[in-house]
């Protein structure tokens, strides 16, 4: 989940423009969960259920895309 920045958004940008976002975001999210069940064998790459834990302590004031994501 990459931040928007530009003149005058300070640290984000417009609410719609972060919905779309977080949309998009929980798109991929929900397609990597449906691949997850096919993986026996990740290496040494972190499972997605380990992934969602780090993106999740990173990004956890994203309320509004994690609500997209557990729906």
């Amino acid at each position: 989940m990459a931040q928007a920045t530009g003149a005058g958004q300070g640290s984000g940008g417009s609410v719609g423009h972060d919905r779309n976002r977080y949309r998009h975001a929980a798109r991929h999210l929900a397609e990597c969960q449906s691949c997850d069940a096919g993986i026996e064998d990740y290496g040494d790459l972190p499972s997605h259920g380990q992934f969602l834990e780090v993106l999740k302590q990173k990004h956890g004031r994203k309320h509004g895309c994690w609500h997209l994501a557990d729906s």
